[in-house]
């Protein structure tokens, strides 16, 4: 944990009783903040935005606050119960739209909440907000809307950073995890935030030549998985940095094959993005 959010955990808690401190999840004292959030659509379309979470109400909810970074125009605003004692949990957005979407949780996890919209209300349509802790400064959530047919698809996502926190190699390490992300769930808005728009991925054909996919190329593979789940333990080995070059090391372990990516990074007016990647796929040893 971060001493920003050690400092943090202690600010909120001393504005509770310890009765309602003890109730509070680790989630929602992690959220408490202001944050800075990246992301976009499949389609390649940017967002930006900033949100703000605040314990209110006594400690009882956990007050959220979102607001678009021009040209956006999303606003909104929500009340989270935070008592981690209950088993299900009921909450309503309000956006500068005049929405007023009622959502329930089956609780709290240690990482995440997902919260499901209550399709009982008139014309409501099945959707839903994941929010996932992905490291000591940053988190991921992604807004998802039912097919006609059934299932869901990514309308959006994004990744959040605790506003004026974290240095470069905690920086990159949350680059490389958002690719990783990006792999574990199928999640192209992920690598769009994670590489270069001109980065190229290479590795060495069959016959001993060398192959190389644009992005575009790259996606496409993705496309049919869309949001589905691998099953596959990722893992980033090691970071190194240099001034505003970067590397990285990352494996993928899967069913019966393994991958092992070489990640080359820059830090471009003030970002950090993957520019290059290199990989090897071999056989899973039993």
């Amino acid at each position: 944990m971060t001493i920003f959010s050690l400092l943090l955990s202690g600010v909120i808690a001393a504005s509770m009783s310890p009765t309602q401190a003890d109730t509070v999840p680790s989630l929602a004292r992690y959220l408490t903040g202001s944050w800075q959030c990246r992301g976009g659509t499949p389609s390649g379309k940017v967002m930006n935005a900033r949100v703000t979470f605040r314990m209110a109400l006594g400690g009882r909810f956990l007050q959220s606050e979102h607001a678009d970074d021009p040209p956006g125009r999303y606003q909104s605003h929500a009340l989270w119960p935070t008592d981690s004692a209950k088993g299900s949990i009921a909450m309503v957005v309000y956006d500068n739209f005049g929405g007023a979407r009622r959502f329930t949780a089956r609780g709290w996890t240690a990482d995440s909440v997902v919260w499901l919209r209550d399709t009982s209300e008139s014309h409501a349509r099945a959707e839903t907000f994941t929010y996932r802790r992905t490291s000591d400064s940053a988190y991921w959530y992604a807004w998802r809307v039912a097919r006609p047919g059934g299932g869901y698809v990514l309308g959006d996502s994004a990744t959040c950073r605790a506003a004026g926190v974290g240095d470069d190699e905690t920086k990159v390490r949350e680059v490389v995890s958002r690719y990783l992300h990006g792999l574990k769930f199928n999640d192209t808005v992920s690598f769009h935030e994670s590489f270069w728009p001109d980065a190229k991925l290479m590795f060495v054909r069959r016959d001993g030549t060398l192959g190389q996919l644009s992005q575009a190329e790259w996606y496409r593979g993705f496309a049919a998985s869309a949001g589905k789940e691998e099953e596959g333990q990722l893992r980033v080995v090691s970071v190194e940095v240099t001034g505003t070059a970067a590397s990285a090391k990352v494996e993928e372990v899967y069913a019966t094959s393994v991958y092992v990516d070489y990640l080359n990074l820059l830090r471009l007016n003030g970002q950090w993005r993957i520019v290059n990647k290199i990989y090897v796929a071999l056989p899973r040893r039993s």
